[in-house]
């Protein structure tokens, strides 16, 4: 069997390799029966008795398992009718397995943010329904603070901030609904944005770049009129995740678009590496499925 095993042309690094084996451990191996005679020395099933259970390779990491294997979350076709090389998904190896993990940190951080903008969202309705008591609530507490602030040279009465929370508390209180309104449903767009990024979606990728790139001017804006360390970072920040998405991801036509995208991951398979082994090209992973 050794003997006809084709040598894998770009095997994965140590690193790479961790990092496959970890993401099998997580979502598990993918297997596959292909009807392609001169894939199977590579891709199994693995001779054996007649009867016993089939031993194929995972299409992710490169590890030999049986299909009965606790470990293994998808096989692909059957002993008696493989799965066609054209029909078969991509596996995301390499760098943009690495990408992968950087847009899930991007998901929990949409996440968080989506989570505290609704939060806030409820908080203003409530806010907006009981104004009275709260804003009697806090003209006592400047009261209170009057002397201290006078101490401090502060006067907390007269201060922006307490006028212009007197000024929509002491209102009808609409404002206050429509910014929970738009918060709410600023939370719920994160969130979903969130959820796509977790999952390596393609539509996710070009809602976080459309989104973030959308607030880079306010931001700007913001820096401009009251600069501060933290309006910096973020700005900083948003900006490389914009680039980053754009450039790696190949959005909106950069560098080739989504076809270059589609055949760069496609060449990084083990698939493809098997068929570059047997002198054959990777064009025949026709699938646009990316896993």
């Amino acid at each position: 069997m050794s003997a006809q095993v084709p040598v894998i042309v770009n095997p994965p690094t140590r690193r790479e390799a961790g990092w496959l084996l970890r993401r099998c451990a997580r979502r598990g191996h993918v297997l596959a029966f292909i009807d392609d005679q001169a894939l199977q020395p590579s891709t199994g099933p693995l001779p054996g008795q007649p009867g016993s259970t089939p031993i194929l390779r995972c299409l992710r990491c490169g590890t030999w398992a049986s299909t009965d294997d606790a470990a293994v979350a998808e096989v692909l076709g059957t002993a008696d009718e493989g799965s066609a090389v054209s029909d078969l998904p991509l596996l995301v190896r390499g760098p943009h397995g690495r990408r992968f993990g950087l847009l899930r940190l991007l998901a929990l951080e949409r996440g968080a943010r989506g989570l505290l903008m609704i939060v806030a969202g409820i908080a203003a309705f409530h806010v907006a329904e009981d104004r009275g008591s709260l804003l009697s609530w806090i003209e006592r507490l400047a009261v209170a603070a009057r002397p201290l602030g006078e101490q401090l040279g502060i006067h907390v009465t007269d201060s922006w901030l307490f006028q212009e929370i007197e000024k929509y508390l002491a209102g009808s209180g609409d404002p206050v609904r429509l910014a929970g309104v738009a918060l709410i449903i600023y939370g719920v767009l994160q969130g979903i944005e969130g959820i796509g990024l977790w999952n390596g979606l393609r539509w996710a990728e070009y809602l976080a770049a459309v989104v973030t790139s959308a607030f880079i001017p306010l931001e700007i804006y913001e820096l401009v009129d009251r600069p501060t360390l933290l309006k910096a970072l973020a700005l900083v920040v948003n900006v490389f995740v914009v680039i980053y998405l754009v450039y790696k991801g190949r959005l909106f036509g950069v560098r080739g678009g989504h076809a270059k995208y589609l055949a760069e991951v496609r060449d990084s398979t083990l698939l493809a590496d098997v068929l570059r082994s047997l002198g054959r090209a990777p064009a025949e992973l026709t699938s646009t499925q990316i896993v």
